[in-house]
């Protein structure tokens, strides 16, 4: 999902508004992460007769379709060059302290799972600039509403219990200073301001496409198929194994006559 805007600066009442449009992505991005991580519809099949045999067999073709997938594009390491030789030895030193060839990776896994990812960008208590990456079910980035759809902001969110009750952290960037809140759902409340020293958006976003899909959802029904085809072979086979002999009107049969 993109979320474009007309205003020039972020409130944090139209930051809640998106941060409900996010959620309602949740199931969508649980279900991509499920297949990724081997959780497949096939696992809760049932069958009425608990007699009859239930295989569930997967086939997880989209961690293999990822694994391929950023292998072949981040496998590599990343080259940064400027024509000014001062400018190539910074921009790499801030790159190599922030182990950049594992951002990359875990951007493009990301990325490929969810369809998009973003990368946040900050300095530490010693003026370093640091980047880690994150997943779309906790942030995003606003567009202007225009043909350039320049970045005019972005939100980082976190929802958790505290106490037995919902609470929300937000980050709310505009490109001269971040505001951190905290509440819940319906109220946040300013607990900190800071100076964006960036003058920009420090959230990025990767796309894997124009429209935001991950690398294997257009295939999920495919693998659902598979595994059921699949579980169901074994299934047929393991429960003519599993034959029985039936004696009927054989009263004088004992174990030997059984087991010959």
């Amino acid at each position: 999902m993109q979320f474009k805007t007309s205003s020039e600066y972020i409130t944090i009442e139209e930051a809640m508004e998106w941060i409900d449009e996010n959620r309602k992505e949740f199931g969508r991005y649980k279900r991509l992460e499920d297949y990724f991580l081997g959780r497949h519809d096939i696992l809760s099949r049932h069958i009425e007769d608990p007699s009859k045999p239930n295989n569930k067999i997967i086939c997880n073709l989209p961690s293999f379709a990822v694994g391929i997938r950023t292998g072949y594009f981040s496998g590599e390491p990343l080259t940064v060059t400027s024509e000014d030789e001062n400018e190539t030895n910074l921009m790499n030193n801030i790159l190599e302290y922030n182990d950049i060839q594992d951002v990359n990776a875990d951007l493009d896994e990301i990325s490929s799972v969810y369809g998009h990812a973003n990368l946040v960008m900050w300095l530490d208590e010693d003026g370093a600039i640091r980047m880690m990456p994150l997943k779309p079910t906790n942030s995003f980035v606003i567009y202007e509403n225009s043909l350039k759809s320049e970045p005019v902001g972005a939100v980082i969110y976190n929802k958790y219990v505290k106490d037995d009750k919902d609470v929300m952290d937000v980050t709310l960037y505009n490109k001269d200073y971040i505001r951190h809140y905290h509440g819940d759902d319906k109220t946040q409340i300013l607990i900190h301001e800071e100076q964006n020293f960036f003058n920009d958006i420090p959230v990025i976003e990767f796309l894997e496409n124009n429209h935001r899909r991950g690398s294997f959802e257009d295939a999920i029904s495919i693998v659902d198929a598979i595994e059921k085809i699949s579980s169901s072979c074994v299934n047929e086979i393991e429960y003519f194994d599993n034959a029985y002999l039936a004696l009927k009107g054989l009263n004088a049969t004992d174990h030997q006559d059984i087991q010959d």
